[in-house]
């Protein structure tokens, strides 16, 4: 999200989000009301709001960024990214209610399988 924002104001964490390259040059120069918009045309508003979850992206931040407000996502964005990351210093699983009522679902985003499939040992 940086139309009409300096470039020192827009290189900030609560700013950065993980794309493809694909995505970013996609989304590259757009207002974020526009790209939300073309996302919109692939999926409905739920699995974009679980897409962005995975960015760590809120529906609130999602709503400032639809509405191009670029001061209230970044505020949004780094009081959540905050939380969070307090939360996980102390241990604790970050407050984030899940986007499914599917108790497997839940069960599974709670837990980490690491697998080493590209070594033969």
């Amino acid at each position: 999200m940086r139309r009409g924002v300096a470039f020192e104001e827009a290189n900030v964490l609560a700013n950065i989000a993980m794309l493809t390259a694909i995505s970013n040059q996609v989304i590259s120069d757009q207002e974020p009301a526009a790209y939300l918009e073309y996302e919109l045309g692939f999926c409905d508003e739920r699995e974009l709001l679980a897409r962005l979850d995975s960015l760590l992206i809120s529906p609130q931040a999602y709503e400032a960024a639809k509405n191009n407000d670029y001061q209230r996502f970044i505020a949004i964005r780094a009081d959540d990214l905050l939380r969070w990351a307090g939360d996980l210093m102390r241990g604790e699983m970050p407050a984030r209610p899940p986007l499914t009522d599917s108790p497997e679902i839940v069960r599974h985003g709670m837990t980490v399988t690491v697998e080493d499939n590209d070594t033969e040992d």
